[in-house]
């Protein structure tokens, strides 16, 4: 009886998401990172804040749970990073993020938010004439891989399943990966992301 109990719950809940309206696109397009850095200098609080302009390319899934909501999952390969002025050195980390959003739409508009999680493939400081892998172990500057972050989107969806929209992601935790620093040093990325896209599977 169980069995036959557990068989029936699980063919109602996908006869429940293949009701449900599903599709699949590509997206691509640039993105403004600011990278920031806080701690101490001589026991006083300070801020930097870097830019660079990236991008990011992927593909994105939407799943409708009514006429108005969806849930939006993202893969996308991204640039980011960041060079601070009057530095030599030059940031660039090659990324995978996976926002994951809820979204409300109505006559085409779309906005939604929801979490982002990063994981650096590459990562790279450079200057003239020295490359270091923040990655390495025992690296000068060792970055963490994971990242964790909140985002949020708006755009519209053309008819002919074009769409553009724009994000902003903003990284929530410490990625400098080093223990006990006396400068309470931390690192994030902050997003700004403009994007194209075609969407399949319209119904």
């Amino acid at each position: 009886m169980k069995k036959i109990f557990s068989v029936a719950i699980a063919l109602c809940a996908i006869s429940s998401l293949s009701a449900q309206k599903f599709t699949y696109g590509i997206k691509g397009g640039v993105n403004t990172n600011q990278l920031y850095l806080s701690g101490k200098n001589d026991g006083e609080k300070v801020n930097y804040s870097s830019s660079k302009v990236g991008f990011q390319v992927g593909g994105v899934a939407e799943l409708s749970l009514t006429n108005n909501f969806a849930i939006q999952p993202n893969v996308l390969f991204t640039l980011k990073g960041g060079k601070y002025p009057g530095s030599p050195y030059a940031v660039n980390i090659y990324s995978i993020e996976l926002p994951l959003n809820l979204l409300y739409k109505t006559n085409g508009f779309f906005a939604g938010a929801g979490p982002n999680f990063g994981y650096g493939v590459s990562g790279k400081i450079k200057a003239e004439d020295e490359t270091i892998d923040v990655y390495e172990e025992n690296a000068e500057v060792p970055l963490k891989r994971f990242e964790i972050g909140a985002n949020i989107i708006m755009g519209y969806q053309f008819p002919s399943g074009f769409n553009i929209s724009g994000h902003y992601t903003l990284g929530l935790n410490n990625t400098l990966d080093r223990d006990n620093d006396p400068n309470d040093t931390k690192i994030n990325n902050r997003i700004l992301g403009f994007s194209v896209g075609y969407t399949f599977g319209k119904k």
